[in-house]
């Protein structure tokens, strides 16, 4: 293997054209810049600054680590680690780069990408996985073609993800157009995310929180603000500590924990509601399916809901005035506001019945309970018929005779019932 020194000071500045095997670049504490290479490539010297020609074979640099290294061209694998500064056009195999002082700059890789310990980075396209890891500065990257892992990097923004995106915990900001995969992010500062057109979980996520779109299913938990345009799948949320904005859910949603009040545009599933209220609040949702309410003992909240199914509840008293529903518990400070297409049914003790602008109370205590049924009331005791005796014919005193009763019975003065009486007794005493 070949040798070559030179002595160009603390800060000199390298410049590759190419290397058609693997270029290895590393930092040492000294002002020599060491060249090692089975093919020596050749080389020029000049104030400070070396210019390396082109290498055939692998290629070993080693730079004091103040140097600013640029390279055209690497036909094998990049790594670079304790520099100043690193600039590079293009890599056919993998790049892995480490405490880099200053700016790195890698515009295209065909493999796979490790950044770890840099203070500021950007890359054009990585055709592999991306991994990032304690990245001090801002990070921009504009197309990953594989997976993207990120941890600990301060000021993130990436425009495409054709694979998942997997991010946290960090106390940066992140933001991401696009992620054709999954995307899990977790105890972030702030996020915003375009479209996500696989399922999306997030958690722990401090400050502002916005996601586009999501094709798939979304899984959120402790979130200080949420804005949520609109997601494909179901809907699985919980403890929004700020405010929360949901667009349109094409599946079921479940909404748990405390939060304040919101309004969302559309819920095309079922809804299930299990969630604190802050009074002084408004929480207003339209719901496609079913929706299911979880009240919390205590709750102090008005309900006001069009429902065009049935209506039901354990502990529920309602007023129910149509597809009206109206009814409260405590004092109603908080209001939940509900357009209902399908059922409703309401789970919690308490309530009290609206009646316009009146609370009129009731025993909660009784309303499962069916109504008693009506005591019956006795049919009265079936009597004999009374044997009617036969009139006399007028002016006669001599009973009616067959005639004389038909005849009665067409003036109205005799019932058929009691002519047919009178007509058998007759018969049996003759």
């Amino acid at each position: 293997m070949g040798n070559a020194l030179y002595t160009l000071g603390e800060a000199p500045t390298v410049f590759i054209s190419n290397c058609s095997g693997e270029l290895q670049i590393e930092g040492r504490g000294d002002e020599n810049v060491v060249l090692s290479s089975d093919s020596m490539p050749s080389s020029s010297q000049q104030a400070g600054r070396l210019v390396i020609e082109n290498c055939e074979d692998d290629l070993r640099i080693q730079v004091p680590m103040g140097a600013t290294v640029r390279v055209e061209h690497v036909e094998g694998e990049l790594r670079a680690h304790r520099l100043s500064a690193l600039e590079v056009g293009s890599v056919d195999g993998d790049v892995e780069l480490g405490d880099i002082t200053g700016r790195s700059v890698v515009r295209h890789a065909e493999g796979e990408a490790r950044v770890r310990d840099v203070m500021e980075f950007l890359f054009g396209t990585v055709n592999g996985d991306l991994e990032l890891a304690s990245v001090r500065g801002r990070c921009r990257v504009d197309t990953v073609e594989g997976e993207v892992r990120v941890q600990d990097v301060a000021d993130l923004e990436i425009r495409t993800v054709n694979g998942d995106l997997k991010a946290g915990p960090s106390n940066g900001r992140y933001r991401v157009e696009t992620v054709e995969g999954d995307a899990k992010v977790r105890e972030v500062t702030e996020l915003s995310l375009g479209t996500v057109n696989g399922d999306l979980a997030l958690s722990g996520v401090r400050g502002r929180c916005s996601v586009r779109q999501t094709e798939g299913d979304a899984r959120i938990r402790e979130v200080m603000d949420l804005s949520l345009g609109g997601v494909n799948g179901d809907l699985d949320l919980e403890g929004i500590a700020g405010r929360l904005s949901l667009g349109r859910i094409e599946g079921d949603v479940r909404l748990r924990g405390n939060m304040r009040g919101f309004n969302a545009r559309r819920v095309e599933g079922d809804l299930t509601l299990e969630i604190g209220f802050v009074p002084g609040e408004v929480y207003r949702l339209e719901v496609g399916g079913d929706a299911t309410v979880n009240l919390p003992s205590g709750s102090d909240v008005a309900l006001d809901a069009t429902v065009e199914g049935d209506v039901s509840g354990n502990g529920l008293q309602y007023m129910h005035d149509g597809n009206k529903v109206r009814a409260v518990w405590g004092s109603g400070a908080a209001r939940l506001e509900l357009r209902v297409d399908g059922n409703l049914s309401v789970r919690g003790t308490g309530a009290r019945v609206w009646g316009g602008f009146d609370f009129i109370e009731q025993d909660a205590a009784r309303v499962d309970a069916p109504p008693p049924p009506p005591t019956p009331v006795p049919a009265p005791a079936a009597q004999p018929a009374a044997v009617r005796e036969m009139p006399a014919a007028a002016g006669t005193g001599a009973p009616l005779d067959d005639l004389a009763v038909l005849e009665a019975v067409a003036r109205g003065e005799l019932s058929p019932e009691e002519a047919d009486t009178l007509l058998t007794a007759k018969s049996v005493s003759t």
